[in-house]
């Protein structure tokens, strides 16, 4: 009987240790399954990382000098990190610029003017030109405005083109409301709707109105009214400080000397940037020119 009782207290040690080291084992898994995840970093918004520059930009004329001067390295030969955050649509690229990743970029002057307060944060560095033209789709017939009564126009909301759709319409006292007005806020995808012929017409940006005439589109011809500018902004809160001041000025260097190369070595230097960031056909990309 005391033989039965010394082996069932042994058996109940063995047990007990092989839990207790069941349990040590599990807590080191546990920590080092903690200690895995150290190396995951979180990336910084522009209001924790004073380093680098955030900037917002659409795939359109007025950003095309700084996205060259990015790829080209001058932003990084001056001594600037640049992040460069890009938005197919003006409405994405005016949300982001409200929100906390970014420092500046460009905004749509007729959204920002409607947005009052929440745009009044920000300071116009430089005005820029989108070079909207109104481009009907292939087999259209009409060469008069009242001819578009009844039509599908595409347009973006409270921007810079649907102001632009509405003025042009009134040239021919056609309201607004006389006509389909579809909302497609990309820019390439509004250009490639219609070169497919899902709508009749719409204004389109360079360099996207190229796309949509390879496709047997047509530039409208007559008078257009105005066009209201781009915006190029800078959060005035950022702008405070000596840093970002700075970076500001290196930016906008850039940003010329970029304008500067592209105007002198020509397609050459932009034609695979059209191919590959503002994803046009290198049959469409070879016939244009920055200018």
């Amino acid at each position: 009987m005391k033989t039965n009782n010394v082996l069932t207290s042994c058996l109940l040690l063995s047990v007990s240790c092989c839990l207790g080291f069941a349990s040590c084992q599990s807590g080191k898994t546990e920590s080092a399954a903690v200690a895995d995840t150290s190396h995951v970093r979180t990336v910084p918004t522009a209001s924790t990382d004073t380093n680098l520059l955030r900037v917002a930009v659409v795939p359109d004329y007025d950003c095309l000098p700084v996205y060259y001067a990015q790829r080209s390295g001058i932003y990084r030969r001056l001594g600037l990190q640049v992040h460069l955050a890009s938005y197919a649509s003006q409405m994405d690229c005016d949300t982001a610029l409200l929100g906390q990743t970014v420092d500046g970029g460009m905004a749509d002057s007729v959204r920002w003017a409607a947005w009052g307060k929440r745009a009044s944060s920000f300071r116009t560095m430089w005005k820029g030109n989108r070079r909207w033209q109104f481009v009907v789709r292939a087999g259209l017939r009409g060469k008069e405005i009242r001819t578009l009564r009844g039509r599908t126009l595409a347009t973006a909301r409270q921007a810079t083109e649907d102001h632009l759709l509405t003025d042009f319409l009134k040239q021919s006292g056609v309201e607004r409301e006389a006509v389909y007005r579809p909302q497609i806020n990309a820019l390439r995808l509004r250009a490639a709707m219609l070169a497919d012929k899902q709508y009749d017409g719409a204004f389109l940006s360079w360099p996207y109105v190229a796309l949509a005439l390879q496709r047997g589109a047509r530039v409208w011809k007559g008078a257009l009214p105005a066009s209201a500018p781009t915006l190029f902004v800078m959060k005035r809160s950022r702008l405070e400080s000596p840093r970002v001041k700075k970076q500001w000025e290196l930016f906008e260097q850039g940003r010329r000397m970029a304008i500067d190369s592209l105007r002198i070595k020509g397609p050459a230097a932009y034609t695979v940037l059209l191919q590959q960031t503002y994803r046009l056909p290198a049959e469409v990309a070879d016939t244009l020119r920055y200018q």
